[in-house]
């Protein structure tokens, strides 16, 4: 792939933001696995080859410097060789991610035809105006067909639809859910009828557990091992970790129906309440957890000083099974997250789920092309060498490639994940309401603002902001 005017526009905006671009070449892809065979075709395999005039163009493609991410994008090479279209993807961290995309819609440069966020980003930047929707190529039966219906439906909502028109699709996706133990569930009775680790079905047996496995184990009068591992830095990992809790309780950051702050109900309180209960109270959690985001989280599961979490989706899998770092090799079990039970006795649960989209810029002047860049990184007919390679599954058939559900056995539950999956409110103004939320509720969590004065101080400042956009 060679080096366009437009990467070297993204190369000078990279220095402006002091950071380092990654321009990579990417590795020749397989085809297809059986399994995925009747969806791929469906898609319309032949139409890619009806677009090969693009020969001397080059898209360009900014994406999060993450091995998911690269996954997809090596699948390239074959795409450029059956259309003659050339692609450059730039890698960055999230927040300088975040922080090019926006100088290049400022400046209308258009160094990227196709920019990567998740659900937050892609509210704001639908309501600015700097991208656009792809409906009209979705529509277009001379191009592949993306397959929608084969997205989950949370996903969709997710980080695809905004005011019913598609901004983008998918190229990755996260669910957060629990992780355990197993062997010291075992070592502890915390097991069925049949001696087999017992599961905690609701968020209060989930924290009487926490309680029973914080121990000294050495018996040097000091606790080694604690019960809970939380995603609880001062940031969005924080919401990420609390809105399964805030959902199963009845609660939401926002109401969506009142357009109010959600989370001052009795139920809301109950939920955020014993989240920070699990710091301030029970003690169940290591020493520096309040600075814990994905490094820190997946050290303390894999060393084996806590002993279960919420997991995000980064931590689920090969983190804890690389004989290089990780002391708790084939120990840890997955489920789907706990809930509360309802007085029908069943239990209500979710899983925070999103997906990283490929959105069209508005300023790109190869729209056509670029969609088919897209397509072809969410497509079915890719599923199989991403997800072996180290990507995500976001599209049902993708549960259904026997390869991959034999590689990955825990994908049952990030398949049961994805079907009580719910996502933030999809909101212009998320990413201010979210940085108030957090503000104060981490320092409800580090003990420096009463749990009451800094519920209602979060609602008070949240509201404000809701009230001048959503006036009754």
């Amino acid at each position: 792939m060679k080096r366009s005017l437009l990467s070297l526009v993204s190369f000078i905006l990279s220095i402006m933001l002091l950071t380092g671009v990654l321009l990579i070449g990417c590795a020749t892809g397989n085809t297809a696995e059986e399994a995925v065979e009747q969806v791929a075709e469906e898609a319309g395999e032949e139409a890619v080859e009806q677009v090969a005039e693009g020969d001397g163009i080059t898209i360009n493609i900014i994406a999060m410097q993450s091995d998911d991410q690269k996954a997809a994008m090596e699948t390239l090479p074959k795409f450029e060789e059956e259309t003659g279209i050339n692609v450059e993807v730039s890698y960055f961290t999230w927040d300088n991610m975040m922080a090019t995309e926006k100088m290049d819609f400022a400046t209308h440069a258009g160094a990227y035809d196709l920019v990567c966020g998740t659900d937050y980003p892609l509210s704001g930047y639908v309501a600015a105006g700097w991208v656009e929707p792809i409906d009209q190529f979705i529509n277009d039966t001379s191009l592949p067909d993306p397959q929608i219906d084969d997205i989950f439906d949370s996903l969709v909502y997710a980080a695809m639809e905004r005011d019913g028109k598609i901004y983008g699709l998918p190229i990755t996706m996260y669910a957060n859910m629990f992780g355990y133990r197993k062997d010291l569930y075992i070592e502890n009775g915390i097991v069925d009828d049949e001696g087999n680790p017992k599961v905690p079905e609701t968020y209060e047996e989930m924290r009487q557990n926490a309680i029973k496995l914080t121990q000294d184990t050495d018996g040097d009068g000091q606790i080694d091992q604690y019960g809970m591992a939380l995603f609880s830095v001062k940031g969005d990992p924080l919401t990420y970790d609390l809105g399964p809790y805030l959902w199963a309780y009845g609660a939401s950051f926002v109401d969506m129906d009142t357009m109010r702050a959600g989370f001052t109900t009795p139920e809301g309180k109950e939920a955020l309440r014993l989240y920070a209960d699990y710091i301030l109270t029970d003690k169940v959690t290591p020493p520096g957890v309040l600075s814990f985001a994905h490094a820190e989280f997946i050290d303390a599961m894999r060393t084996g000083l806590t002993a279960q979490g919420i997991f995000f989706q980064e931590a689920v899998g090969n983190p804890m099974e690389d004989p290089e770092y990780s002391q708790v090799i084939g120990k840890i079990g997955y489920a789907v997250n706990p809930g509360v039970e309802l007085p029908d006795g069943s239990i209500r649960r979710f899983s925070n789920i999103g997906a990283f989209g490929l959105y069209l810029n508005k300023d790109s002047k190869h729209k056509k092309e670029a969609y088919l860049v897209m397509n072809y990184l969410s497509s079915a007919e890719q599923s199989k060498e991403r997800i072996l390679n180290g990507g995500k599954p976001f599209r049902i058939s993708d549960f259904e490639i026997p390869e991959v559900m034999e590689k990955y056995p825990f994908y049952e539950y990030v398949k049961e994940s994805l079907e009580v999956g719910r996502s933030m409110p999809q909101l212009p103004e998320w990413e201010t309401i979210v940085q108030i939320f957090i503000e104060n509720y981490h320092n409800i969590l580090s003990g420096s603002q009463d749990f009451d004065d800094g519920i209602d101080k979060a609602a008070e400042d949240i509201n404000a902001i809701l009230e001048e956009a959503y006036p009754e």
